[in-house]
């Protein structure tokens, strides 16, 4: 499968966008993930995913300077938690065409203080109840959402709502919501960084298929079901160990 990898990004299209921001691509790449960014040396205002495999949206160093990413026509499910700090200055999110269900899914994205622009067109969660109102409210930075203008009175519909006892009930349905989509699997635990690099390290020495799957899917949701965290060992010299199911 092919991967985001070092090679990958030095080699990559770089441009000036119309908006006069300097742009790399990874369009079209079929990567299933976000990695190995640093290598950018934060270099760009903007970059563009779309039209690849991309399962989560994390996966970010540091990169003060980007404030536009484009992922739209991915397989994203759900957000990474930790985008303030990894990209704090993003303003402008473009997450058209992907598998987002749940709007509990998308409370990660509150974190960018600095979030103008979000569409999420051609996404499941859409089609649900208090959708729009809902994101109004988690990001009041917002000011156009699905390539509409926030209005004054959305604003105030969504203040209303969501500041009384009908929107408290409202949000402990949604976070009802999206723990039932975890099925089985039970509480999921974002994955830390040093779990991130020890996944990662032991990607690269497993022998079986199915510990690749394991790991590698680990490593696109950058969730951990708390079952399976007793089912992956450390041993002491930081290698991961995967045992079956």
């Amino acid at each position: 499968m092919p991967r985001l990898t070092a090679e990958l990004i030095q080699n990559a299209d770089v441009y000036v966008n119309p908006l006069r921001e300097r742009e790399i691509s990874f369009r079209g790449n079929k990567i299933p993930q976000i990695e190995n960014l640093g290598v950018t040396e934060d270099q760009f205002d903007a970059m563009d995913f779309s039209d690849n495999g991309i399962t989560r949206f994390g996966g970010f160093p540091l990169l003060q300077r980007l404030s536009t990413v484009l992922i739209n026509n991915n397989q994203i499910r759900n957000i990474s938690e930790g985008l303030g700090t990894s990209i704090p200055n993003l303003e402008y999110l473009v997450l058209t065409g992907n598998n987002i269900s749940n709007l509990a899914d998308l409370d990660a994205l509150s974190e960018l203080v600095n979030l103008k622009f979000l569409s999420l067109l051609q996404n499941p969660v859409r089609d649900l109840e208090h959708y729009r109102l809902y994101m109004i409210h988690k990001i009041p930075s917002l000011n156009i959402l699905d390539y509409q203008k926030i209005s004054h009175i959305e604003r105030r519909e969504a203040r209303e709502l969501f500041g009384g006892e009908e929107g408290k009930r409202i949000k402990e349905d949604i976070e009802r919501a999206g723990s039932l989509s975890k099925g089985k699997s039970g509480t999921m635990r974002t994955l830390t960084p040093d779990q991130e690099l020890l996944i990662r390290k032991a990607l690269e020495r497993v022998t079986t298929m199915e510990e690749t799957r394991k790991l590698d899917h680990i490593l696109q949701t950058g969730k951990i079901p708390e079952n399976l965290l007793e089912r992956l060992g450390f041993t002491e010299d930081d290698d991961v160990m995967v045992t079956d199911e």
